[in-house]
């Protein structure tokens, strides 16, 4: 059965301002729920979106049955967007630090965590230049999608 997108309920991680939830908002999804450490980018989503619940939470230190707790209080469909902080995969960035020192590179490992723990009906994740080299062996994305794909989660790889 296909998916009524006037039904969707989107949870933005890294959240930031809301710009990823703006464009679903926009094609007709409600957003609920937005997740980012950053209190400034937080306060500007809330703005933008004063009906959604929205926590001041690292991902990585993210309670996993607080946000199933939030997922079952709304009706499905959910969509989960992952738009993590892209300098760690981007091929635009040539002065890219070691993933060993680099903080930002388990960010998307801690979003998948999440999403194997709630299985959401759709997960969105911004196509980072650069991302899909990521996806040899051993790499992140590789493990995200072949994990996304056993749980029956819609999946469309643009390579």
């Amino acid at each position: 059965m296909p998916l009524n997108r006037k039904t969707l309920k989107v949870f933005d991680f890294f959240a930031g301002c809301g710009s990823t939830s703006c464009g679903f908002q926009t094609s007709g999804m409600k957003i609920v729920y937005a997740l980012d450490q950053d209190n400034n980018a937080l306060s500007s989503f809330k703005t933008n979106f004063p009906n959604a619940q929205a926590d001041l939470i690292d991902i990585g230190k993210t309670n996993i049955e607080y946000i199933k707790k939030i997922v079952k209080n709304h009706s499905d469909p959910v969509l989960f967007s992952g738009c993590a902080p892209c300098q760690p995969f981007s091929n635009q960035n040539t002065l890219r630090p070691d993933q060993n020192k680099d903080d930002r590179y388990p960010l998307l490992s801690y979003f998948g965590i999440i999403v194997e723990n709630c299985l959401p009906d759709l997960v969105f994740l911004e196509n980072v230049p650069g991302l899909q080299k990521f996806y040899a062996e051993n790499q992140i994305f590789r493990g995200l999608y072949k994990n996304w794909r056993k749980w029956n989660i819609n999946t469309h790889l643009n390579q």
